[in-house]
């Protein structure tokens, strides 16, 4: 097989990087010897804040009467 032989795999990584809408944000240089990925910086969004009646704040926040 042209000298490649099959090893076990080994992590290169403890931390983890981002993969947003199905594509994985990193390249590979031309040569194959190194690698650029994007860090992840933040703790991925868990819950999102819903506001209900929200015009209704506004309406008493910014009155529109003269």
């Amino acid at each position: 097989m042209d000298g490649y032989q099959s090893v076990r795999p080994v992590e290169l990584f403890e931390r983890r990087f981002t993969f947003e809408f199905g594509n994985a944000n990193y390249d590979i240089a031309d040569d194959g010897q190194r690698f650029l990925m994007v860090q992840e910086t933040a703790p991925p969004v868990t819950q999102v804040p819903v506001i209900i009646n929200w015009f209704d704040e506004l309406r008493r926040l910014v009155p529109t009467d003269p």
